[in-house]
């Protein structure tokens, strides 16, 4: 759902289509709750820790876990739903 990149990772895509996928994504972290979209944010896209994140966040980490879990299921939601959108048109 959410791959990890690194800045050192090679790709085959061009700067706009990085472009397009970024702004997409940024669409679909919008329309999730704003204390899901932190959590996957800080955990998946910053790549950090759970401690850490339960620190920036003033959570404890089972609560960063499940609200990043939570968000990720309701990105994986929202991708399925625009494909299908997407396959019926």
């Amino acid at each position: 759902m959410l791959p990890r990149a690194t800045r050192d990772s090679p790709t085959t895509e061009s700067p706009h289509d990085l472009q397009v996928e970024r702004l997409h994504l940024q669409e679909l972290l919008q329309q999730l709750p704003p204390r899901q979209r932190q959590a996957v944010v800080l955990r998946y896209l910053e790549d950090l820790p759970v401690e850490r994140v339960a620190e920036l966040m003033s959570i404890r980490p089972g609560t960063v876990k499940s609200n990043a879990h939570d968000g990720r299921r309701a990105l994986h939601l929202l991708i399925e739903a625009q494909q299908q959108r997407e396959i019926l048109q």
